[in-house]
């Protein structure tokens, strides 16, 4: 029977792509102009390091809903409606009419813990949300766009904040059409605000004159939520799926991880060691200002226990915050510290 059910389910799939409907995490186009991770043969990760471009099947998935919804994409419409001159309602096809924005960037979500592994990187695809707020031509007194969902799930941000060009209304996430879990048709990608901001999917936008609280500020969590700056060993990270005994080879071994600043962007990441003072890592060159930057650092160590502390400054020169915060209400905070185990 689940042989049968599965040939079944194969066989409607092909057809529905066969006949151009919208199929959810089927390879889209993409511009060849846009390439991420740049690559760089003289940076080479350190250990355990997590790739740079976040394979789909491994961005993680967090959801106000038990399961994701099935959307009709043949029947969905995205709508632009409030105080707009000119409401608008696009469906799938329209919206990929319009021009392909392909831009990398890193989304996390405010439950993270520091050091946890609730972040992804790659080439989100959509169309600005700026542009669809310039077709729909804002009336006076537009002062936030809340941004709803198929299941009633609803976010709002001001209306300079949604008019940054970055935002996207995405519609495919690494070359491929977003799956039912990261929000199938549309979801919203901003840029420097956690994931709960981040709508999956889209039913349409509304502009409205007044403040809007969305579903996790009605359960306490911060309305702000920009992304504070933070950074992560993934060499022996056990949050990442990595045991904390590593081997060096002939002495030697490179620490790695990640660190992110929202869209203020890194400058430097620094290492202590068993106390011993902050020391600069390396870190990869900048493909964008708004995703996550790769550090590595040399380190001969001698076998046994040791303690290593990360901590990232942005580039406005501002030092990662040390103090030790829970996820809630403003996202977590403090420096990320394991205690690895070296065998020779």
């Amino acid at each position: 029977m689940g042989e049968l059910l599965r040939r079944a389910q194969d066989t409607a799939l092909a057809q529905e792509i066969a006949r151009g409907d919208p199929v959810p995490g089927v390879a889209l186009a993409t511009s060849r102009a846009v390439s991420f991770p740049v690559p760089d043969p003289r940076f080479q990760p350190g250990a355990g390091t997590r790739p740079e471009a976040t394979p789909l099947p491994a961005l993680y998935i967090v959801a106000s809903e038990v399961r994701s919804p099935n959307v009709d994409a043949t029947k969905w419409r995205f709508t632009v409606s409030g105080l707009v001159k000119t409401p608008l309602s696009l469906s799938y096809a329209d919206l990929r009419s319009l021009d392909q924005v392909d831009q990398p960037s890193t989304l996390t979500c405010i439950s993270n813990d520091v050091g946890g592994g609730l972040t992804g990187t790659g080439i989100w695809s959509g169309v600005p949300l700026r542009t669809l707020l310039g077709l729909s031509d804002l009336a006076d007194g537009a002062a936030m766009v809340v941004m709803r969902s198929v299941t009633g799930y609803a976010d709002a941000i001001p209306i300079d904040r949604a008019l940054d060009s970055r935002n996207l209304v995405a519609y495919a996430f690494g070359g491929q059409a977003l799956t039912r879990e990261h929000g199938f048709p549309a979801r919203m990608i901003l840029p420097g605000l956690y994931g709960m901001k981040n709508v999956k999917w889209l039913s349409g936008i509304e502009v409205v004159d007044n403040v809007f609280a969305g579903y996790w500020e009605h359960r306490g969590w911060d309305p702000s939520i920009d992304v504070r700056t933070q950074s992560t060993i993934d060499t022996g990270n056990p949050s990442l799926g990595n045991a904390d005994r590593v081997r060096s080879d002939n002495g030697g071994l490179i620490l790695g991880g990640y660190a992110f600043a929202g869209t203020r962007g890194v400058s430097s990441v620094e290492l202590n060691i068993d106390n011993a003072g902050w020391q600069p890592a390396v870190l990869k060159e900048p493909g964008s200002q708004i995703t996550w930057r790769p550090w590595r650092y040399a380190w001969h160590p001698a076998p046994g226990e040791h303690v290593v502390s990360v901590r990232a400054t942005d580039s406005a020169g501002v030092l990662q915050s040390a103090e030790s915060l829970p996820p809630h209400p403003s996202g977590a905070s403090g420096w990320h510290t394991l205690k690895l185990r070296v065998e020779g």
